[in-house]
Formats: structure tokens, sequence, C-alpha cells
């Protein structure tokens, strides 16, 4: 009985998403064309969907890759232009990010063992890098992650911010340290659930978003600007938000710290 209670538990805990057991689909572009469907484009094959689903683009290799595993098709948790990697164009079809929260289970030493992993987009790489994917959408209802760790982004995509009825839910544009990085968006980002609680953009000290495209999240405090960080809104650019500047250092926009008064910069 106790060799079956112990099988029993090892294969409850095996069954539970762990940090160890996620998976990373590296491209590396040897494939025939510029697919994801093709196998041997990836290491070690085409990705699954799943919320333990890492992707990671690297290396210099057929530099646009193209989504057609169907249209929403495609779970990840997270989507990674490794260190050193050329600049990449992602293009084809929509996806849509989740988190992956283990359940917490005996570590084996009087303890347990648990962990959190954020749906988002790592920007590791020197290069720029561009996102034109149809769309995407942080699915999840919990915080979502830009992290310009190294360089640039440009988002040509619409990006849905899902959100439940009762809680607002963030999106950070941030990265490791105060360096001065530029995410582009010139597409459209907006709420997801139609009965969702308004989202809102958070940009952290050092980052800066230029508003090309359609920044429509809703009404209210839509987005909020840390010292040193920076909105740009561009002379094509659609937007419906309230900016609300909480520090003399945050370059938003606003004309007095504390008021509500968007301007195009």
């Amino acid at each position: 009985m106790k060799f079956k209670a112990t099988l029993f538990a090892l294969l409850a805990a095996s069954a539970l998403p762990s940090h160890g057991q996620t998976t990373t689909y590296t491209w590396y572009g040897f494939g025939p064309d510029n697919n994801w469907t093709s196998n041997t484009n990836w290491s070690p094959t085409r990705p699954a969907s799943s919320n333990t689903t890492i992707l990671e683009f690297a290396g210099a290799t057929r530099t646009t890759a193209n989504n057609n595993l169907g249209d929403w098709a495609l779970d990840l948790n997270s989507l990674n232009f490794a260190s050193g990697a050329s600049s990449f164009t992602l293009t084809g079809n929509s996806f849509g990010f989740r988190e992956l929260r283990q359940i917490p289970v005996s570590n084996g030493n009087g303890g347990f063992a648990k962990g959190f992993w954020p749906q988002e987009i790592n920007q590791n790489s020197a290069n720029p890098q561009t996102i034109s994917i149809s769309a995407f959408a942080f699915r999840s209802d919990s915080d979502s992650f830009i992290n310009l760790h190294e360089g640039d982004l440009t988002i040509n995509s619409t990006v849905y911010i899902d959100s439940d009825p009762y809680n607002h839910r963030t999106l950070t544009v941030g990265g490791k340290d105060l360096t001065r990085r530029t995410l582009n968006l010139n597409g459209t980002l907006t709420k997801g659930s139609s009965s969702g609680e308004v989202p809102q953009l958070l940009i952290r000290q050092g980052k800066r978003v230029v508003v090309n495209g359609s920044l429509a999240l809703g009404v209210g405090g839509d987005a909020t600007v840390t010292g040193g960080g920076r909105l740009e809104v561009g002379p094509v650019a659609l937007w419906a938000i309230v900016m609300f500047c909480s520090t003399k250092t945050a370059r938003c926009g606003c004309r007095t710290p504390g008021k509500t008064s968007p301007t195009r910069l």
C-alpha cells in the first residue's frame, strides 16, 4: 500500500505543470520555407498549443517567420527574441498567451514547490524586432508584460487584453534596467472581453511607448507612466485615453502633474 501511495503521488506530481516541464521551441529556420508548420524550422519540433509553450526566435536564418498553424490555433506562455538574434519579422495567423501557474506540490523536503510564469514577450536582442501577426491576445485573467530587456520592438498587430468583470488587468512595458528602449504600437491595443473591466497600460521608468495606431482601452486611468517613462502619440494615431501624471518627472504629455490632459507630443 505504501508503494502504491508513493507511486500515485509521483504520477500526480508529474501531471502538474511546472517550470521544469515547460517546453521551449526554438526557431533556427533550417526548414524548406518560412512557415511555422515546418518541423525542421524548430528545435525540437514545431510548437504545441499549451500554456507551457515558450517560443524563442534565434539566429539569422529565415527571419521572416510565418504562423500558418491556423487562426487562433496556438496558445503559448511566452515569446522570446533570443540574445544576439537578428531582426525578425513575425507574420501570419493570430494566437493567444496564457499564464502558467504551478499547483503547489510537495518538494520532498517538507516544503512545497510552486511557481507563476506570466504571459509575456521578452525582447532579449539588441537588434530591433517586429511582430506583424494579424492579432494576438493576452487571454489569461491576469497581468501581462512586454519586457524590452535589450532592444526595441514594433507591434503592427491588434493586441487584445482580456479581463474579467471585476478586476482591472495591466499590460506593463518594462525591462531589466532603466535604459531607454521603445515599443512602437502601430496596430490597435484594446480590451478583449466585452464584459471585462477596462485594462490598463503601465510604462515603467526608462521605457517609451510610441502610439501610431489606436489606443482604445476605455474610459478612465488607462495609461500610467512612472517617473522617467514616456508615452508618445503620433500624428496619425487614433486614441481614446485619459492620462494621469503621477509625478513631475513623468513625461506623458500632461501639461500639469496630477491633471488629466492628453496631448500629442
